[in-house]
């Protein structure tokens, strides 16, 4: 008797999915409702690490720094910090970092990924090519970029479909 008191006295939580009473009709209506969010499909983080603030609908896809000049980049000033969100593509280069670029990802013309050779499933360069005047052509070449490539790329995909990116006529 006790136990079957104990049952009683708990409710019973049941997600809508997993609700065998509610009809196939109904589960259909509520996925129609809410269809899914394409910026959540390429969604690594949202936030920055250089403290830099995101718009609403922003997400960071990859952040690192490149060295041109290897293990002597950052006594030269040559080190480059990239920030590639799914709106633009940000690099701070330059003594302390003192010089700023951004691109609009919806000016990227066109994108490719090339592995390195004596390194082919961990070093890679991405080459960004775009209709900026500033920015036309753009490499990052590191270690485990082709992840960013794939987003990037992805991102790209779905700018384009809302804007068309205007050429020279």
């Amino acid at each position: 008797l006790e136990l079957q008191h104990c049952r009683s006295a708990l409710p019973i939580v049941m997600s809508d999915e997993h609700n065998p009473f509610k009809s196939q009709t109904q589960q259909q209506q509520q996925q129609q409702a809410s269809p899914p969010q394409p910026t959540a499909a390429i969604a690594s983080t949202n936030s920055r690490r250089d403290g830099g603030t995101l718009i609403p609908g922003e997400t960071v896809l990859w952040e690192g720094t490149t060295w041109p000049l290897c293990c002597i980049s950052p006594l030269c000033c040559r080190s480059v910090h990239w920030t590639v969100t799914s709106v633009r593509i940000d690099q701070r280069h330059g003594c302390c970092g003192m010089s700023e670029d951004t691109l609009d990802v919806r000016r990227i013309t066109d994108l490719s990924y090339k592995a390195h050779p004596c390194f082919c499933c961990c070093r890679g360069t991405v080459e960004i090519f775009s209709g900026d005047s500033t920015d036309d052509h753009l490499e990052i070449t590191t270690w485990f970029v082709r992840g960013m490539y794939r987003k990037l790329k992805e991102a790209w995909s779905l700018s384009k479909q809302t804007v068309a990116v205007e050429g020279q006529t």
